[in-house]
């Protein structure tokens, strides 16, 4: 029985790595998908400065790199605390949806059209849907 435990365990923690880019991966593609629908859709993805400057325009490129650091964190965030604690997956979910919830703060209080709030709005849930339902799959069990 030992013997299958130590054969499994690398298989196991692949399939982890795998669901995990898996799930980094999807938060791209429903960033990108979003925002060239809202472009399609006329929105201008326009944000007022908070110092009255010209607004800065979200482009694909910032957002994709911003849901990349925002996903990368996730999974780093997840892996430290696998390895500190067995209630890794429940602290990192209550985290998740704090931080998921605390991103619509600035879409609510910052100098944007409806549209671009919208699109915005529609990516926080997506980023946030797609990382916690993949990050929560391949969590490390007790069991494994």
């Amino acid at each position: 029985m030992i013997t299958s435990d130590i054969l499994t365990t690398p298989a196991i923690h692949a399939t982890n790595r795998r669901l995990r880019a898996c799930g980094v991966a999807g938060t791209l593609l429903g960033t990108g998908t979003l925002w060239l629908a809202g472009h399609a859709l006329g929105v201008t993805f326009e944000v007022a400065s908070h110092h009255g400057g010209t607004p800065q325009t979200f482009t694909p490129a910032f957002l994709l790199g911003f849901t990349l650091q925002i996903a990368l964190a996730g999974w780093v965030t997840l892996a430290i605390l696998e390895h500190y604690t067995r209630h890794a997956i429940r602290i990192w979910t209550a985290l998740g949806v704090t931080v998921l919830a605390l991103s619509f703060v600035p879409i609510a209080v910052v100098g944007a059209s409806g549209g671009t709030k919208a699109v915005l709005s529609l990516i926080h849930l997506t980023v946030g849907g797609v990382l916690l339902a993949a990050m929560r799959r391949s969590a490390a069990r007790p069991d494994q």
